[in-house]
């Protein structure tokens, strides 16, 4: 049973996914943001936040953190893709995440929950444009949770298949 104490929330207003499958993504102008421009809220754990106990972000305020990419294969795309976003452990240390797991939570809600020692011990980005582009909602945006499937592919291909049809 999971300890809600020690559980952070990750809620993508535009969908999120994980575990390299996503964070969920992005979109054209018009309809690159929820309420108030907001494309990710952060919950649960945390020190950074005040007394909402909550912590958004806008696309703006998320690559304010840091953007960086991250070159991979995934299962869900053909081939290597450039992922352009934000490393999880800098969200993490940006919000005072005291927490040990992550719910990762799309707008379709589906949910994910992560060991936050996941984004340590791996390059996971929390994607916001893949190929140079903004990632759209129906194409796992507008943050898809990226894992570097290139750099433990035997590894990762063993975990997805675990996830997907059991142990």
């Amino acid at each position: 049973m999971c300890d809600r104490r020690n559980l952070l929330s990750l809620a993508c207003v535009l969908a999120l996914h994980a575990l390299a499958v996503p964070i969920a993504s992005a979109w054209a102008a018009a309809s690159t943001s929820g309420e108030d421009g907001v494309i990710l809220s952060v919950t649960g754990a945390i020190s950074g936040a005040e007394d909402s106990g909550r912590i958004d972000f806008d696309l703006n305020a998320l690559e304010q953190l840091g953007l960086t990419k991250l070159k991979t294969w995934t299962p869900w795309t053909e081939g290597a893709v450039e992922f352009e976003g934000v490393w999880a452990r800098r969200l993490m240390q940006a919000v005072g995440a005291q927490g040990t797991e992550v719910e990762a939570r799309a707008l379709n809600d589906y949910e994910e929950v992560i060991p936050i020692d996941d984004f340590h011990r791996y390059d996971v980005l929390l994607a916001v444009r893949m190929n140079g582009q903004l990632m759209r909602t129906r194409d796992k945006g507008p943050i898809w949770i990226v894992y570097p499937w290139s750099d433990h592919r035997n590894w990762m291909i063993l975990q997805h298949a675990r996830n997907r049809f059991g142990s």
